[in-house]
């Protein structure tokens, strides 16, 4: 790959790949991505802002979001919204729904959940460039999973992310001392690949 001009690959393996990774392809551990979970059945019940609403594609509001918050990292994947079109309405297998938090004619966020097996709902892409905006659509996801009667609900946030903050102290209107999320895991190491031989 590196004498193709690639610089940098990295991946999520299952189960099954990880230990086939490091031994037969030389990639290594980077960290580990703590996963946050909510107990839906067992928390108090939230209900999402009227500025959050949810929508059927990604338009043009998407784009100067993403133009607006695509310089503040130094690495992650493009978001304008022919590529979230691409990953998540051409989706042949999965279905996903998608809620902005709106501001008049712009969007602040957008979250995109979908269904994981028959008990659980996973916020699998999150994104604002204002976070207060972060809760509100955390609460939304929430609010879906009740509404569809699953147990839990989850998502990925690892350490530096800007939604980490929000998803783990208390979301509008629980209750002081009610804590919204908690980490599943009992450290905070993190867990994705890269080859080794491919330099940084």
């Amino acid at each position: 790959m590196a004498d193709s001009g690639v610089r940098l690959v990295y991946g999520f393996p299952n189960v099954n790949s990880h230990r086939p990774f490091i031994q037969k392809l030389a990639w290594e551990d980077i960290c580990d991505t703590p996963t946050f979970t909510l107990d839906v059945a067992s928390s108090k019940p939230v209900t999402a802002p009227s500025s959050v609403e949810e929508v059927m594609e990604f338009d043009a509001r998407f784009d100067a979001l993403w133009g607006r918050v695509k310089s503040t990292k130094a690495i992650w994947n493009w978001r304008d919204s022919e590529m979230l079109t691409w990953r998540f309405l051409k989706n042949p297998v999965n279905k996903y729904r998608i809620a902005v938090a709106a501001d008049n004619s712009e969007i602040r966020g957008y979250i995109v959940v979908k269904q994981y097996l028959s008990s659980d709902l996973d916020i699998v892409d999150i994104v604002a460039d204002d976070k207060k905006a972060l809760p509100p659509l955390v609460a939304w996801a929430a609010q879906v999973a009740r509404d569809m009667s699953l147990s839990k609900a989850n998502i990925w946030a690892s350490i530096g992310a800007d939604h980490r903050e929000s998803i783990a102290r208390r979301l509008p209107g629980g209750s002081a001392g009610h804590p919204f999320w908690w980490s599943s895991l009992a450290s905070d190491r993190c867990r994705f690949l890269r080859p080794a031989a491919v330099a940084l």
